[in-house]
């Protein structure tokens, strides 16, 4: 087995015209790829705008992932939390903001998805751009 992975959406033609985004009408069409290409390894993506839908966070879609995965030989146990850097927790980006108990249940239902590695991006709207949002930010996560 070849330990190379890719992050979601980048083998498929992107339908968003975003640089990084859930591919939510094509995302079944990558494994085969990724088995193609002898990738083994897939890093999910997850958006603020559609988030309970996405299929990692759902049983039926988990289910599909997990057929999928074994049908192509992929694993799926990272994830890229943009959803995080799209609502951060630590501060409100245009009335955007993920509460303390959204952020757990979102964690836990990664959890339960097989997902041991999640990527929490601290750019673009989710920067930490001064010491009293690095605090805050860190408070959160403690709480």
């Amino acid at each position: 087995m070849n330990f190379l992975g890719v992050m979601q959406g980048r083998l498929i033609p992107d339908e968003n015209a975003r640089i990084q985004s859930f591919p939510k009408k094509n995302w079944r069409l990558e494994f085969p790829i990724l088995n193609e290409l002898g990738i083994n390894f897939l890093e999910w993506t997850l958006d603020h705008e559609g988030l309970w839908n996405n299929p990692i966070l759902t049983k039926d879609g988990v289910s599909e992932i997990r057929e999928l995965c074994e049908s192509y030989q992929v694993k799926v146990i990272s994830a890229t939390a943009d959803n995080l850097m799209q609502a951060p927790i630590h501060k409100s980006i245009n009335g955007l903001k993920t509460t303390v108990s959204n952020c757990i249940e979102f964690l836990d239902m990664l959890d339960c998805a097989g997902i041991e590695i999640v990527v929490w991006p601290l750019v673009d709207s989710g920067n930490l751009k001064s010491r009293e949002e690095f605090e805050k930010f860190v408070e959160l996560l403690l709480s």
